[in-house]
Parts: structure tokens; sequence; C-alpha cells
């Protein structure tokens, strides 16, 4: 019985053990290189657009302050001063 126990053990942990090994690397790597396409060194890469920045400045004037949003990714200005209330 102990015999029999034993092998059930050591066959089950060596089923274990190969199931977690992974594939032998060189069939993967054969198909992928055939599969593969070679890039061009002279390839235009257009940038991928992203958001704006824009946020409040702020001045004072006559005692009064006034706020108008500026474009920092464009360095624009955008709109006109308003009266903070």
């Amino acid at each position: 019985m102990k015999k029999k126990l034993l092998y059930l053990v050591t066959v089950f942990c060596a089923l274990v053990i190969l199931s977690l090994n992974p594939l032998p690397l060189k069939a993967a790597e054969s198909t992928a290189s055939a599969n593969t396409q070679v890039c061009v060194q002279n390839e235009i890469v257009t940038p991928v657009p992203t958001a704006e920045i824009i946020d409040w400045r702020y001045k004072i004037e006559d005692g009064k302050m006034y706020k108008r949003l500026f474009n920092y990714s464009r360095n624009q200005w955008v709109g006109d001063w308003i009266l903070c209330p």
C-alpha cells in the first residue's frame, strides 16, 4: 500500500512539474521570425495627440482681480480678461 501511494505521489509531482515547464523557445522563435515583418528605417512616425494644458492666469489692476485662460501647450491666451467676483 505504501509503495502504491508513493508511486502515485511521484507521478502526480512529475505531472505538475512538467505542466509548469514552458515550451521550448526555439520552436516559437523560428515561427515568429518567419512571420514578422522588417521595419523600414525611414518610416515617418506621427505624434499621438495629447490634451492641451490650459489654466487660469491672474492679475490685479486698480485693486481689482482679473483672470484669463492661458494655453501652456501653445503659449497663447484664450479669451479675454474677466473680472473675478
